[in-house]
């Protein structure tokens, strides 16, 4: 950061100079670079491709947040959705780049139940790799299709039927 100094006495001014922003605060002189955008205007193919991916991994996360609040194993710092994306990164990776292909060709965004077909072809093409059941009080279970209607766990220990 620049240095100030004052001749006399004379209060400094505030305002910004060569991306610096001087400011009081009470009887203190502060300085900070002004803030700058992380990506230039025009973001790479790569950067909107991944951006638009992750959106759509939240839309169906949102659509399924009451059954992975029960399957999957989480506590106050990793919600049952940060835990599930971290569990199944890559499989919905690769499950939604189709997608996320056509929206930089046509501008159009995927619905709900376009995501949702993505991931159910791409899980009975690689069944197994998606993870829907990771808690100490379940036996795991991994996607091999469609999101199942009623969700059905079985317990660890006891092997009781919980149905979601």
């Amino acid at each position: 950061m620049a240095k100030i100094e004052t001749e006399g006495g004379a209060v400094p001014p505030s305002g910004t100079r060569d991306g610096i922003v001087t400011y009081w605060v009470g009887s203190q002189l502060r300085q900070r670079r002004k803030p700058t955008t992380r990506y230039g205007a025009n973001r790479s193919e790569r950067i909107l491709r991944n951006e638009e991916i992750f959106r759509m991994v939240q839309r169906h996360i949102r659509l399924h947040r009451t059954t992975l609040a029960v399957t999957m194993e989480h506590d106050s710092a990793h919600n049952a959705g940060n835990v599930y994306f971290g569990a199944n990164k890559a499989p919905l990776r690769a499950a939604l780049a189709g997608l996320a292909d056509n929206w930089l060709a046509t501008g159009e965004h995927a619905g709900d139940e376009e995501i949702e077909l993505a991931i159910a072809a791409y899980a009975k093409t690689h069944p197994g790799e998606i993870v829907v059941v990771r808690h100490r009080d379940f036996c795991e279970q991994r996607l091999c299709g469609a999101w199942p209607t009623p969700f059905v766990c079985y317990g660890r220990r006891d092997g009781r039927r919980v149905e979601l």
